[in-house]
């Protein structure tokens, strides 16, 4: 997800289980999570910059008991005329804290989450990313 945001931003301008002893939030996190909006905009985002067009159509998170979790993202890209169906995918691990999730990619290095109430946002200088169940 960071990578396709990264990407959207240069266009534009796109574990352990639970720790329920230090959690006030004591909902489970794992589970599958579908991306409803970005910067306030439900989907589908578009982005245009530098002669593209960026269009996210779908954000699929997946969050495992594991303490593993994945992501598929689809996007049509427009560039010079022509347009693509993509798509990109991601995975790693991650911890809980509290309400922060720290995710690790090894794709984009670690970045961090908020859960609450089945839940998921990633707020970012560029973007603010909602996941819910």
């Amino acid at each position: 997800m960071r990578r396709l945001f990264a990407a959207l931003a240069l266009v534009s301008l796109a574990a352990c289980a639970s720790d329920t002893s230090t959690n006030p939030n004591n909902d489970a996190v794992e589970g599958s999570y579908s991306l409803h909006t970005v910067n306030g905009q439900p989907l589908p985002y578009t982005v245009q910059g530098n002669g593209v067009t960026i269009v996210l159509t779908s954000d699929v998170l997946t969050v495992s008991e594991d303490g593993s979790w994945n992501e598929t993202i689809t996007y049509r890209q427009t560039s010079d005329g022509v347009t693509t169906n993509e798509a990109d995918a991601d995975a790693g691990s991650w911890t809980r804290v509290a309400n922060t999730i720290t995710f690790e990619s090894s794709a984009v290095g670690v970045f961090e989450g908020t859960y609450a109430k089945g839940t998921v946002t990633f707020d970012d200088p560029n973007f603010l990313a909602v996941f819910k169940r």
